[in-house]
């Protein structure tokens, strides 16, 4: 590969693996967060760190309900059929429980 097209093809690859610039906001709590003692640095981690996995936890939710939506949509067609035909057993959850 000619140098020109391997530079090229690493300044590509380098950014391709670039974390992206924090906010200022949080460049800004971490620059505060910094100067507390060692304890209330600790106490903030476990606070930041237990937001971040909610956050993550809500993302993944929402990325699986987003690519079910499809498959969801054909089980309330086929349960809407199943009541249009009289297929469907329409007992509440009690009645079909004490079987």
């Amino acid at each position: 590969m000619a140098p020109a097209k391997k530079a090229a093809a690493l300044r590509a690859t380098k950014a391709k693996m670039a974390l992206p610039r924090p906010d200022p906001r949080l460049e800004k709590a971490f620059k505060k967060a910094a100067k507390l003692s060692p304890k209330a640095q600790k106490a903030l981690a476990a606070v930041v760190v237990d937001a971040i996995e909610t956050l993550e936890d809500e993302l993944m939710w929402d990325a699986t309900f987003a690519r079910t939506q499809d498959q969801l949509a054909l089980w309330v067609n086929d349960v809407r059929k199943e009541i249009e035909t009289g297929e469907a057993d329409l007992r509440d959850l009690d009645e079909l429980l004490a079987k």
